[in-house]
């Protein structure tokens, strides 16, 4: 199994302070010694990582640093990700999310990043029509750096053009025609709006998506298509940390569609992956097995209900 991942890559870090007292200038904790510090692969390659889980060889593509790709180098050691292709560029500085956790909690966070030029598009675009094996499925995961800009050519996108993406601007141009396209809430109201829109079919139809799912976090998620829509509900489960959670959905759904499962299943996968990882601190990456657990926890729970309701209309 092996996939091509296009996108902005990025390091998440996080650093574990100690704090015994509140600050008396802001309501803000005093920062006394920093215990630990991880750091972890971000953006598009913490989808790398997720797709590595599933069992997944990845060709990841996309642009670094040289600190960046050292670092990336150790990152993936123990996955299943080949990063032979980054353009490496000393122009630029590796996109870094650094998270101050004090006590469990998220306090603050500082990011580091480098829009792309479109001498870096050129480049990076080069990269990839040089190594990429198009017999496997694209991804396109766009986190707004710059990686996806070479997709407004129209030519580049009949060439090289994704079949999955996880868009990041409000204007969906640059995305036209894509198989599946996969926006969160926030993105598909922001789309909705600039382009004039009033719903999902307006939308497909603008754009020439086939599939357009919307993710709604504990809501669930839907599909909307010119032939069907489907709804499913989400899992109730503790939040500890959303970060990473539309990756895990992203990377369930691309698995279950290539391995044949029918939309809708596809999507209770998808949404059963989501529900592991938001309830760890920090990306917390979900195999095969925990998926499966969580959507057995689901069918059971709808079991009950369903069957609880039935014993209350007998009584």
């Amino acid at each position: 199994m092996k996939i091509n991942l296009i996108g902005d890559i990025m390091l998440d870090e996080y650093q574990f302070y100690s704090s015994t007292r509140m600050s008396p200038e802001a309501p803000v904790p005093v920062l006394t010694g920093l215990t630990e510090v991880q750091i972890k692969l971000g953006g598009a390659a913490n989808l790398a990582a997720c797709f590595s889980k599933l069992g997944y060889q990845v060709d990841l593509f996309g642009v670094c640093s040289n600190d960046g790709f050292q670092e990336y180098k150790h990152l993936v050691q123990k996955e299943n990700i080949n990063i032979d292709h980054l353009l490496v560029d000393e122009t630029i500085k590796t996109t870094r999310k650094k998270r101050m956790i004090v006590s469990g909690n998220q306090i603050c966070r500082v990011d580091e990043e480098t829009i792309l030029t479109e001498s870096h598009s050129k480049k990076l675009l080069k990269k990839i029509k040089e190594n990429i094996d198009l017999k496997y499925p694209t991804i396109l995961s766009d986190y707004g750096k710059g990686s996806s800009d070479i997709y407004i050519d129209k030519k580049v996108r009949a060439e090289i053009g994704p079949q999955y993406i996880d868009p990041k601007y409000p204007n969906w141009d640059r995305y036209l025609g894509s198989e599946y396209l996969k926006a969160n809430e926030k993105e598909y109201n922001e789309s909705l709006e600039l382009s004039g829109c009033v719903n999902a079919s307006e939308l497909i139809e603008k754009y020439k998506i086939k599939n357009l799912i919307v993710t709604m976090g504990n809501k669930g998620s839907k599909l909307t298509s010119i032939n069907e829509e489907h709804r499913i509900n989400g899992i109730a489960v503790e939040v500890a940390d959303v970060t990473g959670a539309g990756d895990c959905f992203m990377a369930a759904f691309v698995w279950a569609i290539e391995f044949g499962y029918q939309i809708k299943s596809a999507l209770l996968f998808a949404n059963a992956a989501a529900a592991v990882s938001v309830k760890y601190l920090g990306v917390f990456r979900p195999d095969f097995y925990q998926i499966l657990a969580s959507l057995e926890h689901k069918l059971v729970l709808e079991e009950s209900t369903t069957d609880s309701k039935k014993i209350r209309e007998n009584n």
